[in-house]
Order: structure tokens, then sequence, then C-alpha cells
């Protein structure tokens, strides 16, 4: 495996179990922060509204399972919701480390061209 590969797939890799923990520290009733974030809501809704595309996939997939009962997600749904967001973020993740890797790579081959000469 290349160093730009296995860089791409730790970046993905990091960033979507930090969504994991701050989707615990701005959204569970078990996150030292909950009583904070009782009252100051602005970050758990802007992290809800970032979040809405694997939501929304979650919600379509445990719909026709039957894993959305009475009164809200089920465990099934809740897995499924934190699996796709980790996925979401992976391919942030690995799809901005290419591109980043890209626009260095470009900025660095002209200085590399002028030195071997």
């Amino acid at each position: 495996m290349t160093h730009r590969r296995r860089t791409k797939l730790l970046v993905g890799l990091v960033l979507g179990l930090a969504s994991w923990i701050f989707s615990w520290l701005v959204g569970a009733e078990s996150s030292p922060l909950h009583h904070y974030f009782l009252f100051h809501t602005t970050l758990p809704n802007l992290w809800g509204a970032i979040n809405i595309i694997p939501v929304v996939i979650a919600f379509i997939v445990a719909f026709p399972i039957g894993a959305v009962g009475h009164g809200g997600f089920e465990p099934v749904a809740v897995f499924i919701g934190f699996i796709l967001m980790f996925v979401f973020w992976f391919m942030i993740g690995f799809l901005l480390t290419g591109l980043f890797g890209r626009i260095l790579d470009a900025r660095r081959a002209p200085l590399a061209t002028n030195l071997v000469r």
C-alpha cells in the first residue's frame, strides 16, 4: 500500500471516529456536556444539519425492515445511522485528503524540477 493511500485511509478513519465522539458529546444524555447543550442548542442543531444525509438514508433503509417503531428510532435504526455517519465522514476525509494531496503535489512539482536542473 502506498504512502498516499495509507494517509487517505488514516485520515478517513480518524474523521469517522471523531464524528462518533463529537456526536456523543453533543447529543447523548450520558455526555459530560449534556446539561450545557440543553440550553445552548446552536452546535447540536448545526451538527444535525450537517449530518442530515446519513440520517435520511438511515431512515430510508431502516423503514422497510421495520426498524422504525412507535415513537422514534429503534436500536437497529440507530446502529444503521451511526454506521452511515461513519461512512459519510470517512468519505469526506478520504476525498479531502486526496484533493489537498494533489494541490500540494502540484505546488511542489515546479520547485522540485528547478532543483534538479
